[in-house]
């Protein structure tokens, strides 16, 4: 179909599933958020992520990778908190090298899955995760059984300054979603709630549950104390949890994970150590560079980014770092990681000449797969400022 009708009947679809998205002052301009296009992948490249992310979880549970995280950079307070609970929308971000998947990183309080989903909807093939929004509900259900409270539980949907965050309109789909299923949910700047008499307030109304889209994922900056301590005191249940940030998503751990012989020191005989490994890109700290010419000779080879960055920022692609930039990044906090290039794509009937490269997001919870999506895009990363570009569905032969 042509794309200006695309656009209109996916916002329609939108409008009517979600009817908190009239909240917005003016329609969502969403061309370079979700992509008309349609990329297929192989049945073995989804078996493989698979595979990982369910060995990569099942680890991440053993008493002894989660000793060696603590002795290695973990936040103590933290990791012996008392949350039980996982976390809803996780994610694993992959690059193809050839048809081998090759782990990016893990991030919690993953955007897009709505938005995907509801893609998905928008082609004529059959989907190939026609249980995503079923599953969801699932993982969101199971993260309320924790909830120690009678009656339906209040949910926040919390990021700082949500209204202007790029994402915003997901938010309100999640308060429609969080509100047909029998809930009260309402969006918030994180730093307007408050923890008073063992309780975390908003607007003088109890907190049971909190949708985590907040990016100080260990609430360790000092405007997040009230949300550090409701958290560590078990105030309200937090999803996702700072517990499975630094378990899984603390980019950090990919240094050990990746290193020669470390699986083997943690892993018990029900991982599959070669399922984590092929996927598994070298990851190092500039910390292990006591001479770094040898590293800005091998620069091309490389990525380099904080270890607590998402969306992109402070990232740098070695081919294109300057000498100035890569003296400043290697006296810092920073992670390098082999750099395996974005697999390139042309569509058909696309007008663009440059082309596009695309990485595969799965969600997950805990180790199941709920959903695959692509991301297309044009630049070093992901960015979501091209049209035509962003959220892609990928379907399997």
């Amino acid at each position: 179909m042509p794309w200006d009708e695309f656009y209109r009947k996916y916002n329609t679809r939108l409008a009517n599933e979600y009817p908190s998205i009239s909240a917005l002052n003016e329609l969502w301009q969403n061309r370079n958020v979700i992509s008309p296009y349609k990329i297929y992948i192989q049945q073995n490249v989804v078996d493989s992520i698979t595979e990982a992310i369910d060995n990569i979880f099942r680890l991440s549970r053993k008493d002894s990778y989660r000793k060696a995280i603590h002795s290695a950079h973990g936040d103590r307070e933290i990791l012996l908190s008392s949350a039980a609970n996982l976390s809803v929308l996780m994610s694993y971000d992959f690059h193809l090298e050839g048809v081998t998947p090759r782990l990016l990183e893990i991030n919690t309080n993953a955007s897009g899955y709505l938005i995907a989903d509801a893609l998905y909807s928008m082609h004529a093939q059959s989907n190939p995760f026609p249980m995503a929004m079923n599953s969801l509900k699932k993982s969101f259900m199971r993260e309320f059984q924790y909830l120690d409270l009678e009656g339906s539980p209040h949910i926040a949907i919390i990021d700082e300054a949500p209204r202007t965050q790029k994402m915003f309109p997901e938010f309100l789909f999640y308060k429609s979603l969080f509100e047909k299923w029998g809930y009260t949910a309402n969006i918030h700047d994180y730093i307007d709630l408050t923890y008073r008499d063992g309780g975390l307030l908003a607007a003088e109304k109890k907190i049971d549950f909190i949708y985590n889209r907040y990016c100080d994922f260990t609430l360790s900056d000092p405007s997040s104390e009230q949300l550090r301590r409701a958290y560590l005191e078990g105030a309200c249940v937090f999803s996702p949890n700072p517990k499975e940030y630094v378990l899984l998503a603390d980019k950090r751990n990919l240094v050990p994970m990746s290193s020669d012989g470390w699986l083997e020191t943690v892993a018990t005989s029900d991982i599959s150590i070669d399922a984590i490994r092929k996927v598994l890109l070298p990851t190092w700290h500039s910390s292990e560079f006591v001479d770094i010419s040898g590293v800005w000779q091998k620069r091309k080879q490389l990525f380099f980014k904080p270890p607590q960055s998402y969306g992109g920022k402070g990232a740098y692609r070695g081919s294109s770092i300057s000498r100035k930039v890569f003296n400043r990044v290697m006296s810092e906090d920073t992670l390098i990681q082999q750099y395996i290039p974005a697999p390139k794509i042309t569509f058909e009937n696309d007008e663009n000449s440059t082309g596009w490269k695309y990485d595969l997001r799965a969600y997950a919870y805990g180790g199941e797969v709920q959903m695959i999506v692509a991301r297309i895009y044009q630049g070093q990363v992901t960015n979501f400022s091209q049209s035509y570009g962003g959220y892609c569905p990928i379907f399997v032969y």
